[in-house]
C-alpha cells in the first residue's frame, strides 16, 4: 500500500486507532486517501497527542468526528494527485480546534481552510493568519462577510443622527442593504460586528464613500430609518435627523480570507 494514502488510523499510532471511527481505517472509504496524504505529515510530527484525552469528553468527542466528518467529505472533491502536505502552522491549531468547534458556519471555515492548505493549486491563499481570525468570529459575523462577497457588491450603508445647531449626536440606528435578510442571531449587533471586522483588517467602512449606483438602495434605507425612529426619538425646539450615507468593503485581505474559507469547486 503506498505510505503516502495509507488511513490515518495507521499513522496516529495504536492509542488513535481504537478510537478514531472505522472509516478512517478503510483507504476505499471516499476521502480517506485525500485526508490520509494531506495529514500524514502534521500527524508524524506527534501532534494531536491530546486527542484520547479528548475523547473522554463527550461533547469533544461528538464535536471531533463531526469536524473529521466534514473535512472527510469536502476532501472527496480533490484529487489525490492534487494533495499536498499543508503547513503544520495551518494545520496543526485547527486539528485541535475540531475539538470544540460546534458552530457549522465557523468549523466549514476551518475545514475549507485545511483543504486550502492541503491542495496544490490553493495552498497559496491558506495564510496562518486565518486560523487565529476564523476563531476571533462571532457566527454572524461569519455569515455577515459571506453575503458580502455573494453579492459581488458592496454594503450601501446609513447612519442617523440628532442634529441641533451646534453639535449632532448618533442616534442607535442603523441600517444596511441585505443585511435585513441574513439570518443573524444577534441583529441588534451589526455596528459591533462591522467595528471587529474591520479591527481584523477584512473590511472598510467607509461613512464618506456613497455608491453612485446604489441610490435606490440609499432611498430605501433612509426610508426604514425614518420609521425606525417614529414614536422612538422625540425631537426638541430646532433638533432634526440627519444621514451619511457610506459604504462597506471588503479588503484584499477580506477577499483572499473569503477565497480561503469559502467552500468552491477545488
Amino acid at each position: 500500500m503506498d505510505p503516502l494514502v495509507t488511513p490515518i488510523a495507521e499513522k496516529t499510532g495504536s492509542a488513535l486507532l481504537n478510537l478514531l471511527p472505522d472509516v478512517y481505517r478503510d483507504v476505499a472509504q471516499p476521502g480517506v486517501k485525500q485526508l490520509g496524504r494531506a495529514l500524514e505529515t502534521v500527524l508524524g510530527l506527534g501532534n494531536t497527542l491530546l486527542w484520547p484525552a479528548m475523547w473522554l469528553n463527550g461533547a469533544a468527542q461528538i464535536a471531533l468526528e463531526k469536524n473529521l466528518e466534514r473535512l472527510r467529505k469536502r476532501m472527496t472533491e480533490v484529487p489525490v494527485e492534487k494533495i499536498v502536505a499543508p503547513a503544520p502552522e495551518v494545520a496543526v491549531p485547527i486539528l485541535d480546534k475540531f475539538a470544540y468547534i460546534t458552530d457549522p458556519d465557523l468549523a466549514s471555515m476551518f475545514v475549507e481552510l485545511l483543504t486550502r492548505a492541503s491542495t496544490e493549486d490553493h495552498q497559496s491563499i491558506a495564510h496562518p493568519a486565518f486560523v487565529r481570525i476564523i476563531e476571533s468570529m462571532a457566527p454572524d459575523e461569519a455569515r455577515l462577510l459571506r453575503d458580502l462577497e455573494s453579492n459581488h457588491a458592496p454594503y450601501a450603508a446609513l447612519w442617523s443622527y440628532r442634529q441641533t445647531q451646534l453639535a449632532r449626536a448618533p442616534l442607535p440606528n442603523f441600517a444596511m442593504s441585505n443585511s435585513s435578510n441574513l439570518n443573524l442571531d444577534a441583529r441588534g449587533n451589526v455596528l459591533v460586528y462591522l467595528e471587529h471586522l474591520e479591527s481584523l483588517g477584512l473590511i472598510s467602512v467607509q461613512k464618506d464613500y456613497t455608491l453612485t449606483n446604489q441610490q435606490e438602495a440609499y432611498n430605501t434605507l433612509r426610508d426604514d430609518l425614518v420609521a425606525s425612529l417614529e414614536g422612538v426619538v422625540v425631537l426638541e425646539n430646532e433638533e432634526r435627523i440627519t444621514f451619511d450615507a457610506g459604504a462597506v468593503l471588503l479588503t484584499s485581505l477580506g477577499s483572499m480570507f473569503i477565497a480561503a474559507t469559502t467552500p468552491a469547486a477545488t
